[in-house]
């Protein structure tokens, strides 16, 4: 099981870093390169979740642009990745 979740992180990771726009490389990349090892499950689901999104409106929640409101499944989890981004 154990080498099943590796695998899995690795993909969530490989994924974050690979998305099409250099802006959301740069910023699900680095979050997930810092951040899903030590990610239960419900987070890295969660995490996974969010990378399903097309980038276009990742990128409109991310830099504060879009008049689309982020969904409130997603909310705390943009925050968290906003404010790991900042620092």
């Amino acid at each position: 099981m154990m080498k099943k979740m590796d695998a899995y992180r690795k993909k969530i990771i490989f994924r974050s870093n690979h998305r099409g726009i250099k802006e959301m490389d740069l910023i699900l990349g680095n979050y997930a390169k810092n951040n899903v090892e030590r990610m239960n499950d419900k987070e890295l689901k969660m995490f996974d979740d969010l990378i399903d999104i097309p980038d276009p409106e990742l990128f409109e929640w991310f830099s504060n642009r879009g008049t689309q409101d982020i969904p409130s499944k997603f909310k705390d989890l943009v925050n968290d990745i906003l404010l790991k981004i900042v620092k």
